[in-house]
């Protein structure tokens, strides 16, 4: 009796023992999702999703930097609260970029290409950061 009561409890613990380990196991698979990745659209240009409900700035702006493949540089601090904005087509990048900004605007930021990298900034710094302007003849059609 007393051997099958030791079998019956052996048993219950590597139960619990290798029921618990499998459990550890799911939840490190679960915490480390694989990160998103660029998606091309046929011409090449990466294509962006903007499916937000309650993402922090943060997590907008790392997103972004993951699927396009584009670096955030953070030259201005990532505003608080949070963000909804859901549209399920795609966008390529520079439609892409350009919704983010009007986002971000309200915000009082931009987030601004610069050498194959993005630079997120204040809009009043943006006024007056020294951006190259055009050196030369204007064409007939533009007017100073």
């Amino acid at each position: 009796m007393k051997k099958i009561r030791n079998r019956v409890q052996w048993s219950m613990f590597l139960t619990v023992l290798l029921g618990s380990w499998g459990g550890v196991q799911e939840a490190v698979a679960q915490t480390d999702p694989e990160p998103p990745r660029p998606v091309l659209g046929d011409d090449g240009v990466p294509q962006v999703r903007f499916n937000f409900k309650g993402q922090t700035w943060d997590q907008v702006l790392d997103y972004f930097s993951r699927v396009t493949g584009l670096p955030i540089v953070r030259d201005a601090e990532v505003p608080a609260g949070t963000v909804d904005y859901i549209n399920p087509s795609p966008y390529p990048l520079p439609q892409a970029l350009e919704t983010l900004n009007l986002l971000l605007q309200t915000r009082g930021l931009v987030l601004r290409d610069e050498n194959g990298r993005l630079v997120l900034e204040k809009l009043d710094q943006i006024k007056k950061e020294n951006i190259p302007t055009y050196i030369g003849d204007l064409p007939d059609d533009v007017t100073a």
